[in-house]
């Protein structure tokens, strides 16, 4: 699974990328493998010779190469590991890459309000294994310029469709990384910043069943709501009676209590206790909570089994 030779990480990782010619994978396999041996270095200084400095170079600038396809060997060896894991964190953000030098800034776009600004954007999903407190890998990227002819246009979003906007880069993320794991799906919790607070990602995300943490953007009273968001969209109806029995001492009530219930019975589970008095449970305790009723759940099920067999 986790491997920290730098040569084994690149074999497995880029071994079977469609470049036109197995020689060219042998080259990515190469290059890829002397940067993660020289972390923080440039191309040039991360190679040996001469030699490799100009291969490197013929191999950059072939335009035969397709960028996508080392991209998509990289997606494919993430989705492998998969397997290995039983839950998993889609980790998500986007980030700006700044390029001014003049040999490439014709051909990128801004990246602030500051329409002088120039570079290309990124959407990244790393998936990360709590439990093993390890990286599994890159599942999906978007990379795009924006288009300088178009600036300003975020001040007319309300106008334009969902799927036109930028915003649609979570949900884009979302449905390649299900393309790419398919079952696998299942074990991935998406955690995004408040940028993704919006109402179409998350009605995706609900309407598929896939499990999602997104920073709220604007404070919401759920508790209080009359519709209350039900603590199913979080847990199984097994998972919270049990949460409900430890916590509560008493028989579940039949109907599932709230996603805020959850959220704070989750954290008390693991010790949390409200002394600020602001209701907000910390990341640490909240999945520390998580696990430990994963621990309860998985012990109920094992003695209901030699119940069985007896």
């Amino acid at each position: 699974m986790f491997s920290t030779d730098a040569e084994q990480w690149a074999k497995e990782t880029f071994q079977y990328a469609d470049l036109g010619d197995s020689r060219r994978t042998k080259r990515l396999i190469k290059l890829t493998s002397s940067l993660a041996n020289h972390l923080g270095l440039s191309l040039v200084q991360s190679l040996k010779s001469p030699a490799d400095i100009e291969a490197a170079y013929r191999f950059a600038r072939n335009q035969a190469i397709n960028p996508q396809a080392i991209a998509e060997a990289g997606f494919v060896a993430t989705a492998e590991q998969v397997k290995h894991y039983d839950c998993l964190l889609a980790l998500e953000d986007t980030t700006s890459l700044e390029f001014t030098h003049s040999t490439v800034r014709d051909e990128m776009g801004h990246t602030t309000s500051n329409k002088r600004s120039r570079g290309m954007h990124a959407h990244s999903v790393l998936l990360f294994a709590p439990d093993k407190q390890q990286v599994v890998g890159l599942i999906e990227q978007t990379r795009w310029t924006r288009d300088l002819q178009a600036y300003g246009q975020s001040q007319h979003h309300a106008s334009r469709a969902y799927k036109d906007k930028e915003s649609y880069k979570w949900e884009r993320a979302s449905r390649a990384m299900e393309t790419r794991l398919g079952a696998g799906m299942r074990k991935v919790i998406s955690v995004c910043d408040r940028e993704a607070d919006i109402i179409e990602y998350l009605t995706y995300k609900v309407s598929n069943h896939q499990r999602f943490v997104v920073r709220s953007m604007q404070s919401r009273c759920i508790e209080e709501s009359p519709d209350k968001l039900c603590c199913e969209m979080l847990l199984s109806p097994l998972a919270w009676k049990l949460l409900w029995s430890k916590q509560n001492k008493s028989k579940p009530p039949k109907k599932a209590p709230s996603l805020y219930w959850a959220y704070i019975n989750l954290g008390k589970l693991a010790g949390w206790y409200d002394s600020k008095r602001n209701g907000r449970v910390g990341w640490e305790r909240l999945w520390e909570g998580w696990f430990i009723l994963q621990t309860i759940l998985e012990g109920y099920l094992l003695v209901q089994s030699l119940e069985l067999e007896m």
